[in-house]
């Protein structure tokens, strides 16, 4: 429940100036429009949750304010509002700075987005540029009203670049996503930047980190001068929609988001994963989102595996790992009937049982490589083109290929001495494209959109393939766990993820390349 600080808790510090009420504040939003998402160009309306918190926070004896709610509730777009007012509403102070604060940069900068919509300045017309300056670079990213002087300015949470700031306002925004070696100094640094400022206020936004002892914790457990958090309690059952709406009082408001929680807790209900992230980040409970760095629980695996595949209903689509220097290289196809085929591509210098030996496989290889799952190739590095050629004899020629971004020019390469010529979607490595493949894969397979024959490569594969995350939750395939067999799972994931994005979406987003 939401806890009002204790009258003049924060030593007689007042509203910054030129507020009238807050009133004003909440008027303000509510003649704002939404700007994007399935309610984009509907009139904002400010949620009895939100307007709870701002009376809260923008109250004469709150210096400090604490928010935590679960993931997509609309707490960006809250955070970028409150931003705007600061610039072009009630809470604009002349020569004032407002600080948006987030894990990094490039996160400050998805608020920092909405600011520019709201505001109409993502395509500022000449008259908007008489009034408002905009910088909007790989390292810099403010708005200035000329006119008053008042400013945006994002950071990251690096302790450095908060040295030397001033501001009215600071918006923190994930605070329990900010690096563990450096956050207990960053908040000290704005802290310390808000004495310069009279009536200054630090505002943190987010969902609960999983110690009690985290900073953010303590702020929402007392620290702040007031504080409010929506959240499950441990007791209760996490598949029923009224526990949902504890951590997520917009659930009500937004249908295509009850839609989601739908799925996913049908999906956390079959895999321990998925059921640790739900309440991390969709119950907001202030727990771990991973039980154990696992790509797939054993349970929903199995459940996709068969003795008789689904139909191969035309062309499939290629996911490929190819495999640096003397190392496999991976080949998935998976069809729209979720019938999902691959194997691995070894050169035969050194012998499959020297490699065995040396990544202490046992006989698991030899075993794999009968079955079909191990396919030999001459020499150390085997020739890509003939790798591709191969894996179409086995799955037909694909309707594309997705592959790694950096090894790209080797597949140009080898599509044109094969004289294929298919589209190629190139995805990153990265927790960018990463995450969004591991999701998308996972998704597929816990709603048993994929089907596999019972076999030991796959499950060897399976297995033994671990997930990096990073402090927002993405999981990305973790390269370092289990030597050569993760070339197979890595060519799955993204293959799947592309087939199940396809049949989800007109097409993906993510650009193209045609090579003759």
């Amino acid at each position: 429940m939401p806890r009002l600080p204790a009258p003049g808790a924060a030593g007689g510090v007042v509203n910054l100036p030129q507020i009238l009420t807050t009133d004003a504040l909440l008027a303000y939003l509510g003649s704002r429009t939404v700007t994007e998402g399935p309610l984009s160009g509907q009139p904002f309306e400010v949620l009895p949750w939100q307007e709870q918190f701002l009376r809260g926070a923008f109250a004469d004896v709150a210096h400090t304010a604490a928010l935590s709610v679960a993931r997509a509730a609309g707490k960006t777009s809250l955070t970028a509002l409150i931003a705007s007012a600061f610039l072009n509403g009630p809470l604009r102070v002349e020569r004032g700075q407002v600080v948006l604060c987030a894990s990094s940069f490039s996160q400050a900068k998805i608020a920092f987005r909405h600011v520019l919509a709201d505001l109409g300045l993502a395509s500022p017309t000449p008259e908007a540029r008489k009034i408002w300056r905009v910088q909007d670079s790989a390292n810099t990213a403010t708005i200035e009203h000329k006119p008053s002087g008042a400013m945006l300015k994002c950071i990251g949470s690096d302790p450095k670049r908060a040295h030397g700031l001033a501001p009215s306002l600071i918006l923190a925004d994930e605070p329990a996503q900010w690096p563990a070696a450096t956050a207990e100094q960053m908040v000290a640094a704005l802290q310390t930047s808000l004495g310069k400022q009279e009536s200054a206020k630090l505002l943190f936004l987010g969902t609960r980190p999983a110690s009690e002892d985290h900073f953010f914790q303590r702020a929402l457990d007392g620290g702040a001068d007031y504080s409010q958090t929506h959240c499950a309690g441990p007791d209760d059952d996490p598949m029923l929609p009224a526990t949902w709406e504890k951590a997520n009082p917009s659930l009500p408001h937004l249908p295509a988001l009850r839609k989601l929680y739908e799925s996913e807790s049908k999906q956390a209900a079959q895999d321990a994963a998925a059921m640790a992230s739900f309440k991390a980040l969709r119950l907001n409970m202030g727990v771990a989102d991973i039980v154990e760095s696992i790509l797939i629980g054993v349970p929903a695996w199995q459940a996709i595996e068969c003795d008789i595949l689904p139909a191969a209903d035309g062309p499939p689509i290629l996911g490929v790992d190819l495999g640096a220097n003397a190392s496999a290289s991976g080949f998935a196809a998976y069809w729209k009937s979720g019938r999902l085929q691959g194997h691995m591509c070894f050169g035969d210098s050194p012998s499959l049982a020297d490699r065995a030996r040396a990544d202490h496989a046992g006989e698991t290889y030899l075993r794999m490589h009968e079955e079909g799952g191990i396919r030999l190739h001459p020499g150390c590095v085997p020739d890509v083109s003939v790798m591709l050629a191969e894996a179409f004899e086995l799955y037909g020629v694909p309707s594309l290929i997705v592959c790694d971004r950096w090894r790209q020019g080797e597949m140009a390469d080898a599509l044109r001495k094969i004289g294929a010529t298919i589209p190629v979607l190139c995805r990153g490595q990265g927790f960018k494209d990463g995450a969004e493949d591991v999701r998308g894969f996972r998704a597929a397979v816990l709603s048993q959109k994929v089907y596999v024959q019972r076999c030991l490569t796959w499950r060897v594969t399976m297995a033994g393939s671990r997930v990096e995350t990073d402090a927002a939750g993405n999981a990305k395939l973790s390269k370092k766990s289990q030597k050569a067999r993760d070339d197979l799972a890595a060519a799955a994931i993204i293959a799947v993820a592309e087939g199940y994005r396809q049949a989800n979406k007109p097409a993906s987003k993510a650009a193209r390349y045609a090579w003759a």
